[in-house]
């Protein structure tokens, strides 16, 4: 089955996050101070978030900003990280993941509402487990007024959870080679540093440079050799 590009690049980059914010997420539950790990964690699900929505993937946007709100709550520090927040939260990812897989198989997000995980997250959203003389952290300033997906800059860095990133290549993978693999998607994708595509580049054009001087130097060779021929 041929996936649409634009589903293609939001499945790439939507799988690197969730494997982010796991690894957020269990370090978060061992010590929830760290604002870094908490604004990226946020970062990462706002922006599947606004990509489902672009992409018109109504429940998966709806799981996603669930998520987004609970956090949100745990960003400004009106609500300490708790046991049962930390579970919510990844089978928030679980269910993410979950429409995902179903867009990779079948081109379309799963059926499942998950109306039992949102009525949960927005309890406890709206419980008050509130943290005691600490005063509130200044949210990381956001630009949501961005556009949500534009596939030539989905890989941007602003937005890549890992440093210096630039474009995503990608290549067509038989499904019978891939067969098994739990994300073959995520299997046809590199990433590539911008500085060592930039290096590369250069070698490219020198290399480019020196065969054309090569070529005009055989050939004015080739013009002498006739000229003094007798």
């Amino acid at each position: 089955m041929e996936i649409d590009e634009d589903i293609k690049e939001f499945l790439i980059e939507g799988y690197e996050y969730l494997n982010q914010i796991e690894e957020d997420l269990v370090a978060l539950e061992q010590s929830d101070s760290d604002p870094e790990v908490m604004n990226r964690i946020y970062r990462s699900l706002h922006t599947i978030k606004g990509n489902s929505g672009f992409l018109g993937v109504e429940k998966l946007e709806s799981v996603a900003h669930a998520g987004e709100n609970l956090l949100s709550r745990l960003r400004d520090r009106t609500m300490a990280m708790t046991p049962e927040i930390t579970s919510a939260l990844l089978e928030t990812i679980d269910a993410v993941r979950s429409h995902m897989e179903a867009l990779e198989t079948t081109g379309e997000e799963s059926p499942i509402a998950h109306t039992e995980l949102l009525d949960r997250l927005l309890q406890l959203q709206e419980s008050t487990t509130a943290i005691p003389e600490v005063a509130a952290l200044e949210p990381e300033k956001l630009d949501l007024t961005a556009e949500p997906l534009c596939v030539d800059a989905l890989l941007s860095i602003e937005q890549l959870p890992i440093p210096a990133v630039n474009n995503t290549t990608t290549e067509q993978v038989n499904p019978a080679d891939t067969e098994g693999d739990k994300f073959k998607i995520a299997d046809t994708a590199i990433r590539v540093d911008v500085g060592l595509l930039d290096k590369l580049m250069n070698l490219v054009g020198e290399l480019v440079l020196c065969r054309n001087q090569i070529l005009e130097f055989a050939n004015t060779q080739t013009a002498n050799t006739k000229t003094t021929i007798p």
